[in-house]
């Protein structure tokens, strides 16, 4: 008969912390129930859809804009804005509709919010990407992925906080 499997020590802390449910742990199941429990709760968190949604819409926007500058070879400041343009646009579709939901302000107060934070989303943006290309000297390609985290933490702030409010 094989011997009782050996969890690490901090293994049941996570998993309380995560799932906030304790488990009675027997041999091979855990790993079943463990994953299963945490995945289920990720998917209720709000953060978490943020960020698949988000994940989702920085692929487009980053594979826009280099198919921009690569294929049309548009001024890279220009084919940020169209890029973000159209990650926006998908952006609020999504988080309308499986992050956020409904607001408390009628639909046109939260795309009229909506759209104001995204101009300014977009010209933090901006400024970011320029100053890693112009002043640090990156490569564009990780001056996009840079500028595209940063203003992710202000999206999702300004989403959760004004535009989606509940």
């Amino acid at each position: 008969m094989p011997a009782d499997p050996v969890y690490p020590q901090g293994l049941l802390v996570t998993v309380i912390l995560i799932t906030g449910k304790v488990f009675l742990y027997s041999k091979n199941r855990i790993a079943i129930k463990l994953f299963v429990e945490i995945i289920k709760n990720l998917i209720k968190l709000q953060l978490f859809k943020f960020i698949l949604v988000g994940l989702f819409c920085a692929c487009i926007e980053f594979l826009t804009f280099n198919f921009l500058i690569s294929f049309f070879k548009l001024e890279y400041l220009i084919a940020n804005a169209i890029s973000i343009v159209i990650a926006v646009s998908l952006n609020y579709v999504l988080s309308r509709a499986f992050v956020f939901g409904n607001s408390k302000y009628s639909k046109k107060v939260e795309f009229l919010s909506f759209v104001l934070f995204s101009i300014l989303a977009l010209a933090l943006n901006q400024c970011i990407l320029w100053f890693f290309f112009q002043i640090v000297k990156l490569d564009i390609r990780v001056c996009k992925v840079l500028a595209i985290g940063i203003v992710a933490f202000f999206n999702y702030v300004t989403k959760k906080y004004i535009v989606f409010k509940a």
